[in-house]
């Protein structure tokens, strides 16, 4: 995910141009590894045991992380297919020009998305830290069974 959002800063710094192209195809394409990597981790979370003896903080939080972790790709996805940007990421000849102008809402929303996650990322691993180190209940010895 950190690769994604630092692929999409760069990239987006950059000129229309060779590089930005490459930067675009790269960030498309492991959008959509991680959004099938998130359908395997979810499934495989989904058909195993219930996690038990969690608060409902920790559930909400996993919840939403899982949330995340389908809504980034997808809006993505959305963003590049209603930008016409698809023609030119997979190299496919006909359909409209790019215009990100066609897709600048669901851009902003994937925009929002991926800071969210980041800082939802920053605080699951701030609260792991706080169980195992101050709290030192064990939390982290549970999560690695």
């Amino acid at each position: 995910m950190i690769t994604l959002i630092g692929i999409a800063i760069w990239g987006g710094q950059l000129s229309p141009g060779p590089t930005k192209l490459i930067l675009g195809r790269l960030h498309l394409g492991l959008g959509v590894i991680v959004l099938a990597l998130s359908m395997v981790r979810a499934a495989i979370r989904l058909s195993g045991p219930k996690l038990s003896g969690i608060g409902i903080a920790a559930r909400s939080v996993h919840t939403g992380l899982y949330l995340l972790l389908f809504a980034i790709p997808a809006t993505g996805l959305v963003t590049t297919i209603r930008s016409n940007g698809i023609y030119i990421l997979l190299n496919l000849s006909g359909g409209e020009a790019y215009n990100p102008l066609l897709a600048e809402d669901t851009a902003n929303l994937h925009i929002i998305l991926a800071y969210t996650m980041v800082i939802a990322l920053i605080g699951h691993i701030g609260a792991a830290f706080w169980h195992q180190f101050i709290l030192r209940d064990g939390t982290m010895a549970k999560m690695m069974r």
